[in-house]
């Protein structure tokens, strides 16, 4: 079980699944709707909270939730089944390798141990929001590449 702080939960969790999603849809080549957008991370987020409550080691966490995203985004912004696997897994391991690269520099830069940031509510907050940016920027840019490439090939939904 991952103790988080709700503070951090809120404001970086939440974020962080924006992002995420954001990603999903780009890499998925889907017009971004920002209702749905919001509606998936929400639905998302919440997996992810009751997720974390729960004692599941965190390789069966990751799994379950790549289904749950993959689920969300299949049902709630209609993306293809296979498309939204692909999109799911591909941004859970781009997530995963974005804050690994960034916490890790994080630490060689400030000299912090990586459990004191974990635990400091406001440090982890603080150190959170690199890779949620990093995260959001990548989703931008291959948003951009898809729409300079394909230009009529961005799948809209009705």
């Amino acid at each position: 079980m991952l103790k988080i702080n709700l503070l951090t939960l809120v404001l970086q969790g939440y974020p962080e699944c924006v992002a995420l999603v954001c990603l999903t849809y780009s890499l998925s080549k889907m017009e971004w709707q920002w209702k749905r957008i919001l509606l998936v991370a929400l639905t998302y987020w919440c997996c992810v909270l009751i997720l974390r409550s729960l004692p599941i080691s965190f390789g069966v966490h990751g799994v379950i939730l790549i289904v749950s995203l993959h689920i969300w985004l299949t049902l709630l912004a209609k993306i293809q089944q296979l498309t939204a696997l692909k999109a799911s897994l591909i941004g859970f391991v781009t997530l995963v390798l974005v804050e690994s690269l960034i916490f890790a520099l994080i630490v060689k830069i400030t000299g912090l141990d990586f459990e004191f940031i974990v635990n400091t509510p406001k440090l982890r907050l603080i150190c959170g929001y690199p890779q949620v940016l990093v995260i959001f920027l990548l989703a931008v840019l291959i948003k951009k590449r898809n729409e300079k490439l394909g230009a009529g090939k961005i799948k809209k939904l009705g």
